[in-house]
Formats: structure tokens, sequence, C-alpha cells
């Protein structure tokens, strides 16, 4: 079941945004939404919104004592197959490029 626009469009309506940040026990959490990652959001103003608030999540999270984890539902990075698409390489080089402790998936 690949989410949807329109599935994500109502998922937002009832919760709030598809990607945030918590804090927990000395932790930055930045939540993101994978499903962005996917061609069916192509040209979705939500892909460019959350590459943004990456980008400021993590020139942020930079600052302070404490652990920075990214937990998403999959990578858009599993193998070096994936970094052929310029996107994924381009993504894989932001988090290596920042302070990030751990990336967190669910598959």
């Amino acid at each position: 079941d690949a989410p949807t626009p329109a599935a994500l469009d109502a998922w937002e309506a009832a919760f709030g945004s598809c990607f945030y940040t918590a804090w927990r026990k000395g932790g930055r959490f930045t939540v993101l939404c994978s499903a962005l990652f996917d061609a069916a959001f192509a040209g979705d103003p939500r892909v460019e919104a959350q590459e943004r608030f990456l980008d400021e999540a993590l020139e942020l999270g930079k600052v302070g004592q404490h652990a920075n984890f990214i937990v998403m539902a999959s990578p858009p990075v599993r193998g070096p197959g994936d970094l052929a698409d310029a996107g994924r390489a381009a993504w894989a080089r932001r988090l290596l490029a920042r302070r990030v402790d751990a990336i967190l998936c669910g598959d």
C-alpha cells in the first residue's frame, strides 16, 4: 500500500505535518516522511518543504551536546545502487556532512 498525495493530505488534515522534530531525554529526533522520496510525489510542494525543514533541522542540530537522530519509515538509500539517483545521492551527502548520530527506519 504505497501512500498517495491524497492519502497524505487526509493524514495531515487529521494529525498535522508529516515531518517534525521532537526532543526525548537529551536526544533530538527529526521525523521525516519517507513517502515524499517516492516518484508519486514528484512536484508535490511538500517535497521541497521537507527538504528545507531537514536543512534547518540539521543546522540547528549542530548546536549543543545532544544526540541527533533521523527517523522515517523507509530509508531513501538502501545500498550503493540507490546512489545512481541524483536526489538520493544528494540526500546521503547532506547527512554525511552534518552531525547525525543515527538514522532509524522501520523497514
